[in-house]
């Protein structure tokens, strides 16, 4: 997406994007071990000890980031809301 034209065409697809990367931060929080693991099996050559120090800043930093998407209105013109996210 490059332009306001390109969000207003795709916001379906920006949304339904969101609202899984949500569950996934949503599950990495509740779950962080777990989620490492995942991602160590998906990555052998990671270090699960270091996986799991650096996963917790970024699930509160996504999370913050997404529950201020969730409080912009479906159908808010984007430019309204640039700096406020």
């Amino acid at each position: 997406m490059t332009a306001v034209a390109d969000l207003m065409d795709y916001g379906d697809v920006l949304a339904r994007f969101t609202r899984a990367a949500a569950k996934g931060w949503q599950y990495t929080h509740q779950n962080p071990e777990k989620a490492v693991d995942l991602l160590v099996k998906a990555y052998p050559n990671l270090d699960r000890d270091a996986e799991l120090d650096a996963i917790r800043p970024q699930v509160e930093a996504a999370l913050r980031l997404l529950r201020a998407l969730e409080a912009i209105p479906v159908d808010a013109e984007p430019t309204t809301h640039y700096r406020t996210v």
